[in-house]
């Protein structure tokens, strides 16, 4: 029996480790044949295909995409002030589109953002692809994540670094839906066999940011100050930030910051089966470190 090709991009990325360590654990190998396309070489598990080059490469990737059936594509910059977000994310990802076969499947990991009123660079251009993809692709799962948290996001682990090692944190009043990395891993992989034309919607229980930072600092015994501050002060300090060239802050997470996520988990549960674990639930089984 010939097995589905599976083509992973941004597999060096942060939910893309997390994927691979997903399909390791379900042994899903049995099932399908993995390829993956990487700029620079990687140890990888014997059973991934590697062909080396990037997006940008036609020869290199249709070769990776000449013979597969589903492509779950991962690879983006998320900082709207990077210079290759446009041609990473949008001139890239048109490539697979228009070079993919006919009846193959993209798996694409949007964003929530791109239903938010004020657009950056990152979010605009994942609704180009969105609009790309529904207007070219036969089959397609788009998956429209909120926060994404787990060890190895480097938002997340800056707010780690801050829990564990400051005496203040600094905060907006604000509701969020953050959603861990495992169970964006599960969806997607779900995405394989399920979901055809799809445009699922996904994020965490909804929790004040300030009691989501109480819980982790409990879980790790420390007791920091919580100052919440109002919007203005973290648009000022972006702007400071902007012209002494520092990336704590960015415009993405600025505007994160003005905008609450309202994902209906009834809707998520009902239709896909699909309950998020929340910050609660993660630290009892030690998922963060």
């Amino acid at each position: 029996m010939i097995k589905p090709k599976i083509l992973i991009t941004g597999i060096t990325g942060f939910v893309g480790l997390h994927l691979l360590e997903e399909i390791k654990k379900k042994k899903l190998e049995q099932q399908y044949d993995f390829r993956v396309l990487l700029r620079k070489p990687i140890i990888l598990p014997n059973f991934i295909q590697i062909f080396k080059g990037d997006l940008r490469n036609l020869n290199v990737l249709h070769s990776a995409l000449e013979e597969s059936n589903i492509i779950i594509h991962l690879a983006s910059i998320l900082d709207s002030s990077n210079k290759n977000l446009q041609h990473v994310n949008i001139k890239s990802s048109a490539n697979i589109i228009n070079t993919m076969k006919q009846d193959s499947k993209i798996i694409f990991l949007s964003s929530i953002t791109v239903n938010y009123q004020d657009k950056t660079k990152y979010s605009n251009s994942k609704l180009v692809v969105e609009n790309l993809i529904k207007k070219t692709c036969k089959h397609y799962t788009i998956i429209r994540p909120s926060w994404i948290y787990g060890n190895n996001s480097r938002s997340f682990e800056k707010l780690l670094s801050l829990i564990k090692q400051s005496l203040f944190i600094p905060i907006i009043k604000n509701k969020i839906q953050p959603v861990f990395v495992n169970d964006i891993s599960k969806i997607i992989l779900d995405s394989i066999e399920q979901y055809d034309c799809q445009i699922i919607e996904i994020g965490g229980e909804k929790i004040e940011y300030k009691n989501f930072v109480k819980v982790i600092a409990h879980y790790f015994k420390k007791k920091p100050i919580i100052v919440i501050l109002p919007f203005a002060f973290f648009k000022l300090i972006y702007q400071i930030f902007k012209i002494f060239r520092i990336k704590i802050l960015t415009k993405d997470s600025l505007i994160d910051f003005k905008h609450e996520t309202n994902i209906n988990l009834e809707l998520l549960y009902e239709k896909y089966k699909i309950k998020p674990k929340n910050i609660q639930e993660i630290l009892k089984e030690d998922l963060i470190k």
